[in-house]
Formats: C-alpha cells, structure tokens, sequence
C-alpha cells in the first residue's frame, strides 16, 4: 500500500499544485522537465521583492511535507 492510498489528502494536495504549474507554465513557457526549478527561482526574486525569506519557506514546507505523509496535520 502506497502513502498517496493511506493518506488520500495529498492526492488533493498534488492536484493543486499540478493547477499551479499549468498556470506557471502557460505564463513562463518552461518546459516540463525543468519547470519546478524555474517556479521555484520565480519564487525566490519573488521573495526578494516582497521581504519574505524563502529559505524559512523552504524549511516549513520540509516539515509540512514530511508530516503530511506520515498523516499529521498542520492546523
């Protein structure tokens, strides 16, 4: 049994971020294989025009994602 089958909710969550990348990728013409890294370089000038620490970002997400596929929710 995979984690996606014990834990349904990141199915969703995947799906939304499958919506994000569509919409980066019609905006950016990246191509798939490199368009995680180009939204996340998108994300770090964005960071740095709006004073938000992308590592900290990055450090939440680590632990989100490593919580959310042992089944914990973050409230």
């Amino acid at each position: 049994m995979t984690i996606e089958r014990i834990h349904p909710q990141n199915d969703e969550r995947a799906a939304w971020a499958a919506k994000a990348l569509a919409a980066f990728q019609k905006e950016a013409g990246a191509d798939l294989p490199e368009l995680v890294g180009d939204l996340l370089v998108d994300l770090m000038h964005w960071c740095d025009r709006n004073n938000h620490d992308f590592d900290a970002a990055l450090f939440r997400a680590r632990d989100h994602y490593a919580a959310e596929v042992k089944g914990e929710e973050f409230g």
